[in-house]
């Protein structure tokens, strides 16, 4: 049977004692129905440890760590997904699928075209909802990191918190981009460590927005002759990427 897999920050853990806590401990102890003696995985900021259930106190686990290594379900290039907000479960799927591709983070942008607008006080609950769906695709594609999903923000604030370098490649998929084709761009590239790419929502990115982008570095590409969905797009570009220039190859 395979080992489950907790996620629990670095203050959880006490030498080779480490504590499980709110809704994954309920989950461990009253859906999971695992009892002391039993083996875990825990996974804590790139370490997974071998584990063991050692007491039930009050609404935590404790456990008694084992041998810990270094986790093996992060790529070695850090890719940043910029999504504009699209409608209904999309997003959903989005996420999922992008944490198991391997994406590191995803940041959500209200852009020129995003037909959903969530009033501030929706915000939080929705991120909520969001980060969970992080949480659960990384315990089930094995990754040593939940990446982050942050939001909501305009595309110029994002990029105005944003440093420039030459070891970060900015790319924007744009359906008016003809010539230059993601794969050529990709095999030029040298020394890269990290890759942003910035997907419109269904109605695409304004010119405005892709001319913005490209103040900042960015390079618009194709993904092909055929016109791709939002959802589409935010895992194929990604994919492309940790293909050319990460370890899914």
């Amino acid at each position: 049977m395979t080992q489950r897999r907790f996620f629990i920050p670095q203050a959880a853990i006490e030498g080779d004692k480490a504590w499980i806590c709110g809704s994954d401990a309920h989950h461990l102890r009253n859906v999971l129905r695992l009892e002391k003696g039993d083996e875990i995985i825990i996974v804590s900021e790139g370490q997974e440890y071998q584990a063991l259930i050692s007491d039930f106190v009050d609404n935590q686990v404790l456990c008694t760590l084992r041998d810990a290594t270094v986790g093996l379900g992060e790529p070695p290039l850090e890719v940043i997904l910029l999504q504009g907000m699209p409608k209904g479960e999309k997003l959903e799927l989005i996420i999922q699928k992008a944490v198991e591709i391997g994406v590191s983070k995803i940041v959500l942008l209200d852009t020129q075209r995003s037909v959903v607008k969530l009033d501030s006080s929706k915000v939080e609950k929705r991120l909520t909802r969001w980060r969970r769906i992080a949480l659960e695709a990384a315990k089930q594609c094995r990754r040593s990191i939940v990446p982050q999903v942050e939001g909501i923000f305009k595309l110029s604030q994002w990029l105005e918190g944003q440093e420039q370098s030459d070891e970060t490649l900015f790319l924007v998929p744009w359906e008016d981009e003809r010539r230059a084709g993601i794969g050529e761009v990709l095999k030029e590239q040298k020394g890269i460590g990290k890759v942003i790419i910035l997907i419109g929502p269904e109605g695409g990115l304004a010119e405005g927005e892709v001319a913005e982008a490209k103040r900042y570095g960015a390079r618009p590409v194709t993904l092909g002759p055929r016109i791709l969905r939002t959802e589409t797009a935010a895992i194929v570009a990604p994919a492309l990427v940790l293909y050319q220039l990460g370890d899914l190859n």
